[in-house]
């Protein structure tokens, strides 16, 4: 029996999103002094959607806003540059909302226990065999079930890896092979990474385990 533990993709959390977006812009609009404010919190849609929700939500913020005047700190958005308007918050997120609910079609790929991996697309089965690499296979396995960012040495405890290069070619290797064997779009790795974090699944594949 198929069983979905992977994370939440962005697609499955838009419904929350445009709940929390809503509830922002209500209050960029309703209150004068709001500018005054270095940090706007959502952790009052608790009753809602439940807290692993708003924390998925919470995940999704603080990629979209990297780079910006903004970071989203746990269930709050908080300025980094106190001169940053709010308004701009809600145009940055305004665009980034429209820009997933219009070009991103999540990519749904399975991993079977027996280390197969494949996606199918219009018929056509698109597979690779993991069978006799069980590091690649625990990699891929291990990050499906995480939610954000983990740490490398964390990663590596869990799959038994001692050796950083080996790990990080590994990673190399599974993106390489994802893209040539699953015809994966190029530039959109399976595991992306970023120094200081780690490494997590990129949010525009889900990623099915399976017995």
């Amino acid at each position: 029996m198929e069983q979905q533990i992977s994370r939440r993709t962005v697609k499955q959390c838009l419904p929350v999103i445009n709940a929390v977006y809503a509830f922002f812009e209500v209050q960029i609009v309703a209150y004068e002094n709001l500018e005054k404010k270095d940090e706007l919190c959502f952790f009052h849609l608790e009753k809602d959607f439940g807290i692993p929700k708003l924390l998925s939500v919470g995940y999704i913020f603080g990629e979209w806003l990297e780079g910006s005047d903004f970071i989203c700190n746990k269930l709050c958005i908080v300025k980094t540059n106190k001169k940053a308007k709010w308004l701009d918050f809600i145009r940055l997120l305004d665009k980034k909302i429209n820009g997933y609910k219009v070009d991103t079609n999540i990519i749904e790929i399975s991993l079977a226990s027996n280390g197969m991996i494949f996606r199918n697309i219009n018929g056509m089965r698109y597979s690779y065999d993991f069978k006799n690499d069980g590091l690649k296979k625990r990699i891929i396995a291990f990050l499906a079930e995480q939610n954000d960012f983990v740490q490398t040495a964390a990663i590596q405890k869990y799959v038994k890896s001692t050796n950083v290069k080996s790990f990080s070619d590994a990673v190399g290797q599974i993106n390489s092979i994802m893209e040539q064997k699953l015809k994966l779009p190029k530039a959109q790795n399976l595991i992306k990474s970023k120094r200081g974090s780690g490494y997590r699944i990129n949010p525009l594949y889900n990623i099915i385990l399976t017995d």
